[in-house]
């Protein structure tokens, strides 16, 4: 699985114009490396959960094909 920071990359690139609570998570990722990596008060985990809570508007095949990325570190971690 690629890197946390790799993933918001791709995100930037497909979904042109985020809504800001999603963008506040996607800044922090671009951060992050590991899924438990620590950030600021939080940790890469808890940062991708909000993330994931705040994306629904984000639509399109690499869209959901992000998320399952997304849903899988988390899978993983858990």
């Amino acid at each position: 699985m690629r890197p946390v920071h790799q993933i918001a990359e791709a995100i930037l690139a497909d979904w042109t114009n985020p809504p800001p609570e999603a963008m506040t998570c996607i800044q922090a990722m671009q951060e992050l490396a590991h899924i438990d990596d620590p950030y600021v008060d939080d940790d890469a985990y808890t940062i991708v959960s909000y993330f994931l809570a705040r994306a629904g508007r984000w639509s399109g095949p690499v869209a959901r094909a992000t998320k399952a990325e997304l849903l899988a570190l988390l899978r993983a971690a858990a």
